[in-house]
């Protein structure tokens, strides 16, 4: 999942990562599993939203409710 270890490396999303996205209709084993195409960073600089391909269409998603699955 995306959790960051509590030190100054910083967890970022990257294209081809492969991301479970969080749906609060279904369980956890339910939801989609797609793959990041593109991300849009904040006026900070940090990476805030991505876009990513499922197994139907694009869709773009706030990175809090991406949860990676490669690490």
């Amino acid at each position: 999942m995306n959790i960051c270890p509590p030190s100054k490396v910083t967890c970022q999303f990257k294209v081809d990562d492969v991301v479970l996205i969080h749906d609060d209709r279904f369980p956890r084993n339910l939801w989609s599993m797609g793959k990041i195409i593109e991300t849009y960073t904040g006026s900070d600089g940090k990476i805030r939203s991505c876009l990513v391909k499922t197994k139907n269409n694009a869709i773009r998603r706030p990175v809090q409710l991406l949860y990676n699955l490669e690490v």
